[in-house]
């Protein structure tokens, strides 16, 4: 056991710093962590041991470089946890070990009810910061199982207590998540592709992040690209991604976030080769075999967009059965998975696919597909998606206005 107090009282004051490292400058916080598991290889452990230990195997599965390494270490450290018994280091050691760490291998569902725990926990023991950051991350693992609803009334009792506690950080990196949910429910601003509303405006976040907290912009980025993506809006998808590709993929997040961000690069750049800009191919081939590497380690999480992402390559190369197989086993991937959100996208751009084939069979199952996303962007609470793609394929295709009523 570490037993130097100069050395304990380093640990302690390292590890109070680290989360604002993080927040800020995200390299600190990684020397920070690097340098608390030097100190505890050096001089034995303790209670602080957890955290580092949990931070280092964060460091580790980052872009899924080290991800068995990565997770002994995060095993380690939520073990440590459990031996030292220390109720103020919990949300720290779940946000690095359920937040970041666990699902690279184990089913997203999982980390949920461990970071919703951290949460109550913290809150108890007066670490506001760390509270708002575990349900934050909650809540980026869930969208895309959970209802909008449910995930809005989250939402507001996080917003509700951070503001009351001065969290402007935390909310700051949240806002964009929240919107982006809002603006599928339709309580987004007219356009549901721009990424302001009742949450935030992009101009004001774009400023807070300027001045206070850059990383921030890669989250504003992300979501920007999910919602141009799922609203039709293929160019600025694209530039979105490369916009926050290399920061996502290169730093210390959960492995959904790394996860997300390819799956939605990639049909934005599919998107782009289907009207004709095939040089996307190369970028798409590449950036496919990372979600490869995901599935391989998570295949719960990562095996349907990975299949979802080959249907649709396959799509623009004019692999018509390989094709239909992808999309159909990625949406049943989806649906054990519990992937709401995905299941109803993948039956969307198989519906899609479907009508492109411009036959009376195809038209059927065009139509069978494409109810069936309808109904589980309801389920999901997508209104404002659910109005969107209906309009879109009724302009495109007369023959669907009284088929999808």
């Amino acid at each position: 056991l570490m037993k130097d107090h100069n050395v304990i009282a380093a640990m302690q004051i390292i590890n109070a710093a680290l989360y604002s490292a993080y927040c800020s400058v995200e390299r600190l916080g990684e020397i920070m962590s690097i340098r608390m598991l030097e100190l505890t290889l050096d001089h034995g452990l303790s209670a602080f041991a957890a955290n580092c230990f949990a931070a280092y195997g964060t460091l580790l599965c980052s872009g899924a470089r080290n991800v068995e390494d990565g997770y002994r270490y995060g095993k380690l450290g939520w073990e440590l946890y459990n031996r030292f018994q220390e109720e103020s280091f919990i949300a720290a050691v779940s946000i690095g070990y359920f937040g970041c760490i666990s699902s690279w291998k184990d089913h997203y569902s999982h980390c949920l009810e461990p970071l919703k725990n951290a949460f109550h926990v913290a809150l108890r023991c007066g670490d506001i910061a760390a509270a708002g950051l575990s349900v934050n991350i909650y809540c980026w693992n869930s969208y895309e199982h959970q209802n909008l609803h449910v995930m809005d009334s989250i939402a507001s009792s996080l917003a509700e207590r951070m503001e009351f506690f001065g969290q402007q950080t935390t909310l700051a990196m949240f806002a964009p998540l929240w919107q982006m949910l809002q603006n599928f429910m339709g309580l987004g601003s007219h356009d549901p592709w721009i990424l302001s509303g009742n949450v935030m405006t992009l101009e004001a976040a774009i400023d807070f992040a300027a001045n206070f907290n850059p990383s921030t912009f890669s989250w504003i980025s992300f979501c920007n690209m999910i919602v141009e993506f799922c609203f039709g809006r293929i160019d600025d998808a694209e530039k979105s991604y490369h916009d926050c590709k290399l920061k996502i993929l290169n730093n210390p997040h959960s492995a959904m976030d790394a996860g997300g961000l390819v799956f939605f690069g990639c049909l934005s750049l599919l998107a782009q080769a289907r009207r004709g800009k095939t040089g996307r191919l190369v970028i798409v081939r590449k950036d496919i075999q990372k979600l490869r590497r995901y599935a391989m380690h998570a295949p719960d999480n990562f095996q349907g967009k990975l299949l979802l992402l080959q249907a649709e390559y396959a799509a623009v190369r004019g692999k018509h059965l390989l094709a239909l197989s992808k999309y159909r086993l990625a949406i049943i991937d989806f649906r054990h998975a519990g992937l709401l959100m995905n299941e109803a996208l993948a039956n969307e751009l198989l519906g899609k696919y479907h009508l492109e084939r411009s036959s009376s069979s195809s038209e059927e199952l065009a139509i069978t597909h494409l109810k069936e996303a309808l109904r589980l962007y309801r389920n999901w609470g997508a209104t404002a998606k659910v109005d969107h793609l209906k309009h879109e394929l009724q302009q495109r295709h007369k023959f669907l206005a009284r088929a999808l009523l």
